[in-house]
């Protein structure tokens, strides 16, 4: 599920998210269990932020976080 909405963000922001591929992450979280987290590629925390607040104003959720 993680994978497919993965690829149905960057289909829907092509322009915004040009040359980045991002990835899912595993996570574990003991009494919540495991979950998936969607990352972008590692960008300046600028670069970041911008991006955030385009996703935002579509809806979309969006947190910068540190590498």
């Amino acid at each position: 599920a993680a994978e497919k909405f993965l690829k149905k963000v960057r289909s829907k922001n092509v322009a915004l998210l040009v040359g980045m591929t991002g990835r899912v992450m595993k996570i574990n979280l003991k009494s919540k269990g495991t979950f998936y987290r969607v990352q972008g590629d590692p960008i300046s925390r600028k670069k970041a932020e911008k991006i955030c607040k385009i996703l935002r104003s579509k809806k979309q959720a969006c947190l910068v976080v540190r590498n």
